[in-house]
C-alpha cells in the first residue's frame, strides 16, 4: 500500500464508512494493472465500508475484479448519486484537478453533502501536463480520456474554503486538505 493512503489513516475517523469520488484505480493500493505489485495491494486504513466512483469503466472493473465495491459515476453528478450524510468521509483523492474550476468547486459541495463526518481531498502542488500519461501505454491511465489536468489548486483554494491544509507529505509535493464535519 502507498504511503498516501497510510498517511490519510490520522485524517479518518476509526470504523468509518468512506466513499472514495474518482477514485481511479486506487492505484495507491497496488491494484493497477501497469504497476509491478498489481494486485498485491492491501488497505490498511479502518474502515467498515468502502466504496469508489469513477467515469472511466475500465478502473472500475479493475476494482470489482480484486473486491472492491466500485461503480461507474461522473463525480459531477455525485449529489444526486448519494443520500446526503450516507457517509462518514467522502475522499477526492487526485481528482480535482482533472475538473474545471467551477466542476472542483461544485465536488466539494457534493463531498460536503455526502459526507457526515470529513472531507479529504489530495492534489498536487504544482501543475503540469500530464498528456503523456494517457498517451504511453507505460502508464495506468493510457486511453483514458478524463485523465487530463483541467485546473490547478493550491492551499489557499482550499483555506478559503474552510478546509486545513497539511503540505508535508511526498515533500511537499501534494496538499492534503481536509474538513471536519459536524
Amino acid at each position: 500500500m502507498s504511503g498516501l493512503w497510510m498517511y490519510l489513516n490520522k485524517y479518518i475517523p476509526p470504523d468509518s464508512t468512506i466513499l472514495s469520488l474518482g477514485c481511479g484505480v486506487m492505484q495507491e493500493l497496488g491494484l493497477s494493472p501497469y504497476t509491478e505489485d498489481a494486485g498485491k495491494g492491501s488497505i490498511s486504513l479502518q474502515y467498515k465500508k468502502l466504496k469508489g466512483v469513477d467515469i472511466w469503466e475500465p478502473y472500475i472493473k479493475i476494482l470489482n475484479e480484486h473486491g472492491i465495491d466500485a461503480m461507474v459515476g461522473d463525480v459531477n453528478e455525485a449529489g444526486s448519486l448519494f443520500e446526503p450524510k450516507s457517509y462518514d468521509v467522502v475522499m477526492c483523492c487526485d481528482i480535482i484537478e482533472h475538473l474545471k474550476k467551477e466542476d472542483g468547486y461544485k465536488l466539494i459541495e457534493n463531498a460536503e453533502r455526502i459526507a457526515s463526518k470529513a472531507t479529504i481531498f489530495y492534489t498536487p502542488t504544482k501543475w503540469f501536463d500530464n498528456r503523456t500519461s494517457v498517451e504511453d501505454k507505460k502508464f495506468y491511465s493510457y486511453g483514458n480520456p478524463y485523465h487530463h489536468h483541467l485546473s490547478y489548486w493550491s492551499a489557499d483554494d482550499f483555506r478559503s474554503a474552510g478546509y486545513g491544509v497539511d503540505l508535508s507529505y511526498a515533500n511537499g509535493e501534494g496538499i492534503i486538505a481536509w474538513k471536519n464535519l459536524k
